[in-house]
Order: structure tokens, then C-alpha cells, then sequence
């Protein structure tokens, strides 16, 4: 079992959303990959917050652009943290 396979995302839960936030949570998710799929390369990774008033500004979007190093074939995936 892969005690630390992930991304441990809560140690954020109370973090001020801010651009130092949205680095460290980047650099986790990279290191990550790097550890975990070490056959894609990440070709984009952007964190966005979601400012609409329904939600209070309080959801974080990630997106994240991979693409397979044997094929160059690229996928994407989207998440939204609330």
C-alpha cells in the first residue's frame, strides 16, 4: 500500500485563499505526479477560485493539462475543492 500517494489537501481547509495558497497547493499536486505517474508530463496547471456569489468564493478549481511521454497524447482534468 501507498501510505503517501496523493495529495493531502486539507492541511489547507483554513488556509487564506491567496496566490501563496494556490502555489503551494501546485507544487504539492506536481510533486505528486512526479512520485506517482512518471509517465505523463504536466503540460498545464492552473488554480482558480470561483468568486460567484452562490458559494460565497469559497470553491477552487483545479485544472490540469497531462500528456502521456510515450504518446504526447494530452488529456485534461478538472477539479472543483470546496
Amino acid at each position: 500500500m501507498l501510505q503517501n500517494f496523493g495529495v493531502a489537501l486539507k492541511k489547507y481547509l483554513f488556509s487564506p485563499i491567496d496566490e501563496i495558497l494556490f502555489d503551494r497547493i501546485k507544487k504539492d499536486i506536481t510533486t505528486s505526479i512526479r512520485a506517482y505517474a512518471k509517465d505523463v508530463v504536466i503540460r498545464k496547471l492552473s488554480i482558480l477560485r470561483d468568486e460567484s456569489m452562490d458559494n460565497g468564493g469559497n470553491i477552487l478549481h483545479v485544472i490540469l493539462v497531462l500528456a502521456y511521454k510515450s504518446s504526447n497524447e494530452l488529456f485534461e482534468v478538472k477539479v472543483g475543492i470546496v
